[in-house]
This record gives structure tokens, C-alpha cells and sequence, in this order.
């Protein structure tokens, strides 16, 4: 396996385990109920919200595009590095067809993931799903 998709497979496995570490939410919240885990090798479910920006922001269902997805929230420790390393993959292989979207499921207001968005510098999509709408769909 090339150093690039060793790279890429290691950041999808560490974005998966701190996704599902963080599940629970801050202070153990309860989400809403999960649908079974998506099997490897079966197309992802359609998802459609509209990002911070203002932009539809849709994938899954039957749409082609290769699109990495970082289900995340302001309180998660490792979602600060992974923001970097999920911008400098968008850098890199944007123009190679991937596209990089990050779905929040903090709770609240907008406004604290927007400001932890803008501080790490991110350009991809950023979704604020304050109720964990990801979260059920992806199991």
C-alpha cells in the first residue's frame, strides 16, 4: 500500500474511532437511535443539509463522488488535529475528484462551531446537525 493511502486509511480508522468515541456527547446526552452500522462495500446513505456558509451540501444515496466524511464536535480533543490533516487531504487531492465534509453534532447554537471551524482554518464544508441527524443514518 502506498505511503499516500496508508496515510488516507489511517486518518478514515482514527476519524472512525474518535466519531464513535464521541458518540455519547459531552456530559453522556443521549442521540438519537442508530441505524445498524454501514457495511463496508454498501452504498452510503443519502445525506443533504446546508453547510455554515450557506451551500447545499449533499452525499451519499447515488451521487459518484468520493467524498471523505468527519462526523465530529467542538469538545472532541482529537477533532483539532484531525481539521488539519482533513485540510491539507482537501488541498491535496481536491483537484484529483475528493471532496472533504465535516457534520458537527454539537448541540446549541451554530456559533461555537462556526468559530472552532474558522479557527482551525478549514475551506470544506462544514455542517452544523445539532441533532445528530448523521449520527442515526450512519449508525
Amino acid at each position: 500500500m502506498s505511503s499516500v493511502r496508508l496515510r488516507a486509511a489511517a486518518l478514515c480508522m482514527a476519524t472512525a474511532f474518535a466519531s464513535s468515541a464521541c458518540q455519547q456527547g459531552k456530559g453522556g446526552e443521549a442521540r438519537a437511535p442508530r441505524q445498524p452500522p454501514v457495511v463496508t462495500g454498501s452504498r452510503a446513505p443519502a445525506y443533504n443539509a446546508v453547510s455554515l456558509n450557506g451551500a447545499q451540501v449533499a452525499f451519499g444515496g447515488v451521487s459518484s463522488r468520493i467524498t471523505l466524511l468527519n462526523v465530529w464536535a467542538t469538545w472532541c480533543r482529537s477533532c483539532k488535529e484531525e481539521f488539519a490533516e482533513l485540510e491539507h487531504m482537501r488541498r491535496t487531492y481536491e483537484g484529483k475528484g475528493l471532496r472533504v465534509v465535516a457534520v458537527s453534532v454539537d448541540q446549541g447554537s451554530s456559533a461555537k462551531v462556526q468559530n472552532f471551524a474558522t479557527a482551525q482554518g478549514s475551506q470544506f464544508p462544514v455542517v452544523h446537525d445539532h441533532d445528530a441527524r448523521i449520527s442515526s443514518l450512519y449508525g
